[in-house]
Parts: structure tokens; sequence; C-alpha cells
């Protein structure tokens, strides 16, 4: 398990941690580089993330960051996210992500209302 770290990570950090290739990381112009990402490259972003979660606000932070978007995140997404509670012991969380995908997908046909 990782030691606690009290330095908070900001976006250009963290997109130059998990994100960015190195065309992008000297570009400082803009702070959010999301929209040059393709769906595919967002979940190995949040995965990447998620597997790397050094304690539990960073994980709540993670997951906020994921359930803003107006997509729905993918299975390999929740599946990380899910893993970094439990490597917690944090079962609310995990039962908020489950939680927040049920209303991401309100879909009458698999009985989610």
């Amino acid at each position: 398990m990782r030691a606690f770290s009290h330095k908070a990570e900001t976006d250009a950090e963290f997109n130059a941690k998990y994100v960015l290739p190195p065309s992008y990381k000297t570009a400082s112009a803009c702070a959010d580089f999301t929209f040059f990402f393709t769906k595919q490259k967002k979940t190995t972003r949040w995965v990447a993330f998620f597997k790397g979660t050094e304690d539990l606000g960073e994980l709540h932070r993670g997951l906020q960051n994921v359930f803003s978007y107006d997509l729905v995140p993918s299975a390999e997404i929740i599946t990380e996210a899910i893993k970094a509670s439990r490597q917690y012991n944090d079962y609310p969380t995990a039962v908020r992500v489950l939680e927040g995908l049920k209303k991401k997908v309100i879909n009458p046909q698999f009985g989610f209302v």
C-alpha cells in the first residue's frame, strides 16, 4: 500500500502523469486536454487513475469527475473503481459507484427507473 500523500495533484500534473502524449506535455495554454481524446483514451486514462489512487479522497474525486461527464462510464472504469474501493475496504463507495451507474443508465428494459 502506498504512503499517504498530503500534496494535492493539479490537473496539469495529472494529465502529464497519466494522459498526455509527449507532444502535448509542452502545451500549457489549455488546462484540460480531454477534448483531444477518444473514448478508448479516456477509458485508459481513468483505468490508470483508479489503479493508482493513493487514498480514499482521491478515489472520491475521481468518481466525481467520471460521473460528471455526459457519457456512461465503460465497464473497465467501473470495474477499476470498485476494485479501488475494495482496496480501501470502503463498501459505501462501491455501492455509490453502482448507484451512480444506475442513475446514468435509465432504461426501462433493464428495470432501472
